[in-house]
């Protein structure tokens, strides 16, 4: 399938640019158009993404503040008003943009995040850090993943949330579907729908019978190295996921990945299934 990704810097002298990429699915065309593009330019910080109907893909990195439309190239169904209401350069309409500062949940999860050092396995962590991040973030369902010994599949180390048990525990292949896509990122990332039309429940790795309204991933990550990564999905009485979650959980597995990485190295997921 072929993409259009469409580029646009926060600066009203930049012209918007173009590229034309093939992708099996949003995830690896955004990706190919990122690679693309001359250094720095591919770099990205959190990434906030509205989807249209005809799978475009509104993109902001919160970051550089620089904006992305992504599209199919012969995006069927839509009529010029409506491709014109999804300008490619701007904000997404309605959304806030991420601030640096750091809100109350973000100094919270700080100052509660003290009572990590009472745990001497990765499980026991990831489990914690949930916990908390459910407090913080007040969602349907949460996944913490940790990555195996084989470094290509996460395995589900703590669920949480009142449909968590429609969730397998199978193992996640890094290469695949939404927190894949965060992983290669290296990003905090929010997808949500327009409409109210749920997302594709196999690409969000729910099951099919789970509605996904909005999902947030941040991977687990320090220092270059990957622990796994944590998974938020559908947002309570909110419109959605906001920048302030996004910051907030983004600090929150930081503070994690360190900790597992300073204190607890080498315990990956495989050698805790029995404790380790």
């Amino acid at each position: 399938m072929r993409w259009r990704l469409t580029i646009s810097d926060n600066d009203p002298k930049k012209q918007p640019s173009s590229v034309i990429v093939a992708g099996k699915d949003w995830f690896t065309a955004f990706e190919a158009g990122l690679k693309r593009q001359p250094p720095g330019v591919g770099l990205v910080g959190g990434l906030e993404c509205v989807l249209y109907p005809g799978n475009i893909l509104k993109i902001i990195d919160n970051l550089s503040r620089r904006n992305y439309d992504l599209r199919p190239v012969d995006a069927a169904g839509f009529t010029r008003s409506q491709t014109e209401s999804i300008s490619t350069a701007g904000e997404i309409p309605g959304r806030a943009v991420l601030s640096p500062a750091l809100g109350a949940d973000t100094i919270s999860a700080f100052e509660r995040m003290q009572a990590v050092t009472a745990f001497e396995s990765r499980h026991q962590v990831a489990e914690f850090g949930l916990s908390l991040a459910m407090q913080l973030i007040r969602c349907q369902t949460g996944l913490c993943m940790l990555q195996t010994s084989a470094k290509k599949e996460l395995c589900v180390a703590a669920k949480q949330g009142q449909s968590a048990d429609l969730f397998p525990a199978q193992p996640v292949d890094v290469d695949v579907g939404f927190v894949g896509f965060a992983l290669r990122m290296g990003a905090v990332v929010t997808v949500s729908r327009s409409e109210s039309d749920p997302l594709p429940a196999a690409e969000y790795h729910a099951p099919s019978t789970y509605a996904v309204a909005d999902a947030l991933c941040a991977p687990l990550q320090f220092e270059g190295r990957t622990s796994g990564a944590m998974f938020l999905l559908n947002r309570l009485k909110e419109s959605g996921f906001s920048p302030s979650d996004s910051t907030t959980l983004s600090y929150l597995t930081g503070a994690l990945a360190e900790y597992m990485e300073k204190k607890l190295p080498g315990r990956n997921a495989g050698l805790e299934e029995n404790g380790g």
